[in-house]
């Protein structure tokens, strides 16, 4: 197993292809040496790897830059090196191995779970004004649950702004017509996320991918707050325009840290298609309610659909049912259609 060559950027290695930073706290998360390792391998043409030990989590927002980066999390045990996302041995430290099996032993041990998560996916159309004001999308859900608003928000971990939704659309406009982002957090209710903004031919879109922790493991308030992620959805409908929306939910560490184990596998809990979406997709609205229990959602001239999973007896058969029966309509609308599959966060 080669060895990488020293580099200088924060004590980042350059192996091959790869600028492969070393890690080794417990939760390793998006600290500003990260995030500009992330922009100087960038900027270099090298994919980013955090090489981390079997025993180190990767907070949530590290996991999504890395990612967003198009990175990998590297981890190595005694075995050898595999990547911390899908368990696929590894050869070398710029190994890119898209076929996950045979998984590594050390990936294959059951994650550490004391809480259920909702992994959340949403996107918005916001008119490109300085009327604007981004974040009400992951602050409305967040309420809609009884959970409040977010703590905080910033560049990197730990987060040193407080919530403040006009200081934080500031940061991101500022930094247009380049796609920006942030990373959101807060212990009351417990959530990480990342929102992105970039402007469009249409206006701006926000785009909001995370966790939230509602409550522990087969507590009541836990189950609840599940059941009611529905409706919290068909709420931000109400003067707001969005265009997608996919919550999940696994269980998994309350801190919502993702171990370089295998993840509980993430059940679909409601899927909302946003009044754009609706109209691209020629989506008939009554027989969307009548035959597959869709909710209307929004004003009644543009309506949107929130299709409750949570409660069918397979929700993921179900929510693979509807992914197709949408890559369907979206093949169909043309090119319109193919707006609606690039900017969608879930898969078809």
């Amino acid at each position: 197993m080669d060895s990488p060559e020293v580099f200088n950027h924060q004590g980042a290695q350059v192996s091959g292809d790869a600028m492969v930073l070393f890690a080794a706290e417990p939760v390793v998360g998006l600290s500003c040496d990260r995030a500009e390792f992330l922009d100087a391998a960038a900027t270099r043409g090298l994919t980013p790897v955090l090489a981390s030990g079997p025993d180190s989590a990767l907070s949530e927002a590290m996991r999504d830059y890395l990612a967003l980066a198009g990175g990998r999390w590297v981890v190595k045990d005694a075995a050898g090196l595999y990547d911390g996302s899908t368990g696929a041995p590894l050869q070398s430290w710029d190994d890119n191995v898209s076929q996950p099996l045979p998984q590594a032993d050390g990936y294959r041990r059951p994650a550490s779970v004391d809480a259920m998560r909702l992994v959340i996916s949403f996107a918005q159309r916001h008119k490109a004004d300085a009327s604007t004001v981004l974040g009400g999308m992951l602050e409305g859900f967040l309420t809609g649950l009884g959970l409040g608003h977010p703590g905080g928000w910033g560049s990197c971990e730990p987060v040193d702004e407080q919530w403040d939704r006009t200081a934080m659309t500031g940061h991101l406009r500022a930094r247009m017509p380049d796609s920006s982002k942030v990373v959101v957090a807060g212990c009351d209710p417990a959530v990480s996320a990342v929102i992105q903004a970039q402007r469009t031919s249409t206006g701006v879109e926000e785009i909001v991918t995370g966790l939230v922790s509602v409550g522990p493991i087969g507590e009541p308030i836990t189950q609840q707050r599940i059941e009611s992620v529905a409706e919290a959805l068909a709420e931000l409908c109400t003067g707001t325009m969005p265009l997608f929306g996919l919550v999940m939910a696994h269980a998994g560490r309350a801190d919502l840290a993702w171990e370089p184990r295998l993840p509980d596998v993430p059940t679909p809990v409601a899927l909302l298609i946003g009044p754009p979406s609706v109209k691209e997709l020629r989506l008939d609205v009554t027989e969307e309610t009548e035959r597959w229990s869709a909710i209307q959602a929004g004003r009644p001239k543009l309506p949107a659909l929130v299709y409750p999973l949570a409660g069918s007896d397979n929700p993921a058969a179900r929510f693979l049912e509807l992914a197709t029966r949408l890559e369907q309509a979206s093949v169909a609308a043309g090119p319109r259609g193919d707006s609606v599959r690039q900017r969608s966060p879930f898969p078809t």
